[in-house]
């Protein structure tokens, strides 16, 4: 049994690396998740910011 991890702030892409990922792997589970990320604040407030999308996949060669 293997890990990867892998992430993306691009959803389109995020869905590509992942269907690539699993074609041809034995696939056990696939755990997700979506951070939004402040990057830049104004006066303190949040005012720029991205979502970034994780998964984890358990899987077998």
């Amino acid at each position: 049994m293997k890990v990867c991890i892998l992430s993306n702030d691009d959803p389109a892409a995020f869905q590509s690396s992942i269907n690539a990922f699993i074609a041809d792997k034995k696939v056990i589970d696939i755990k997700y998740q979506s951070m939004n990320l402040t990057l830049k604040f104004t006066n303190g407030v949040p005012s720029e910011s991205i979502i970034v999308d994780r998964a984890l996949i358990i899987y077998e060669e």
